[in-house]
């Protein structure tokens, strides 16, 4: 962080006095605009915006589409500011025996943030390492805004991530990893697409990953939301934005399915039906590290096969047949599903004419569903190309 102003540090510690129940309790948040704003020191455009020469068309990507200076990040502070009814967001980030340096950059990347209106909630789930611990009690997390609490001992991913949900009280919430970064500028763009989409129940954005150099690279830019694509493995994980009374209807994650609780999450959340949007830029930093999943997709093998059996409950959920595996030839985390085919006396055909008009073919399938009474539960669209085509 630069350094700043006696005034404002004074008006910081002014502001610690009040007990962040009192603070985060409020309907609006709109003591935020006139908390004094922690300013990114230089480091964090110069620093944390290297990128590895080995992936040179990204470097150019990073550059032209990154946030790169102090001026760009103040005047995003400047038109949230400016915002009538800013969403309120809440972090919530399970911490576990983390390396103090890498959770601390964590730490920073949120209290440096270019929008204010957060809540950051971190839950120690029993950490051994004094360094960890050390770091949470310091002034790193003197911030109104900023709640730590401490398991006495370990209770897993899923039930720390429940704590923490349970904690916050804006009106979505953001996970973030103890180990990872966000971009500067992530909250900004998650609260401005919320804005122009109110109606919206999920969020994501796409990402990149943070080498054991520090450098930037290995982006991943996302498709746009596809249930069906949700099948084959999570590709939407890393930025996740839910919509508080949405993780509360589902009931927060499931300790049973530690490692891919995530995925779970996602994926039964998908079967009520949300209001999804994809942000279009990287706001999420993925670190490599010794022992994380992201330098070594072998690392924690449990998580793989926790996501298999997400994937398998979901099919039993929804009345699919089949089965789910993990495809053992690409990138851990993927699968593939063995449906049960089913058999022809339950599938009613329709039958398109050759001569329908590209243009009018959606509406023609549409016209025949409605007018197909039938109870069968699958439906085969057959399309005669030929007079002399017949169906077998």
């Amino acid at each position: 962080m630069r350094k700043t102003r006696w005034g404002h540090r004074a008006l910081r510690k002014l502001f610690n006095f009040i007990p962040p129940k009192c603070l985060t309790a409020s309907s609006s948040w709109q003591w935020l605009r006139r908390y004094p704003a922690i300013i990114p020191a230089a480091e964090c455009f110069t620093v944390w915006n290297q990128t590895a020469d080995t992936f040179p068309d990204y470097q150019r990507w990073f550059k032209d589409h990154g946030l790169q200076t102090l001026d760009d990040w103040s005047l995003l502070q400047q038109k949230s500011g400016q915002w009538q009814a800013p969403p309120k967001i809440s972090i919530v980030t399970p911490v576990y025996n983390t390396q103090s340096d890498v959770l601390y950059e964590c730490i920073i990347s949120v209290r440096a943030q270019a929008y204010p209106y957060w809540q950051f909630i971190l839950v120690d789930d029993g950490s051994a390492d004094l360094e960890t611990l050390n770091l949470l009690k310091s002034a790193v997390c003197l911030d109104p805004r900023i709640s730590v609490y401490f398991n006495q001992e370990s209770e897993g991913i899923s039930k720390a991530t429940n704590t923490g949900i349970e904690k916050t009280t804006g009106d979505y919430v953001v996970f973030l990893d103890h180990d990872d970064r966000l971009s500067l500028d992530a909250l900004y763009f998650i609260a401005k697409e919320i804005q122009q989409h109110p109606e919206v129940d999920i969020v994501y954005s796409d990402r990149d990953m943070i080498s054991p150099e520090g450098r930037h690279f290995m982006h991943l830019f996302k498709p746009d939301w596809s249930p069906d694509t949700l099948l084959s493995g999570n590709y939407i994980f890393h930025l996740m934005c839910y919509r508080r009374s949405l993780l509360n209807q589902l009931g927060g994650c499931r300790s049973e399915l530690d490692g891919s609780q995530d995925y779970d999450l996602i994926l039964r959340a998908s079967e009520t039906q949300p209001q999804v949007r994809h942000i279009q830029k990287v706001l999420y930093h993925w670190r490599q590290y010794q022992g994380s999943v992201s330098l070594d997709s072998n690392a924690k093998d449990y998580a793989f096969k926790a996501g298999v059996e997400a994937l398998n409950q979901a099919l039993k959920r929804r009345g699919i047949a089949g089965k789910a595996t993990e495809i053992k030839t690409l990138w851990r985390g993927n699968y593939q599903l063995d449906l049960v085919c089913p058999d022809i006396s339950e599938i009613e055909v329709i039958t398109l004419d050759s001569a329908i008009a590209m243009d009018d073919y959606v509406a023609s399938i549409n016209k025949s569903l409605e007018q197909a009474a039938t109870d069968k539960p699958y439906i085969g669209v057959y399309w005669n190309l030929d007079p002399s085509d017949r169906l077998l």
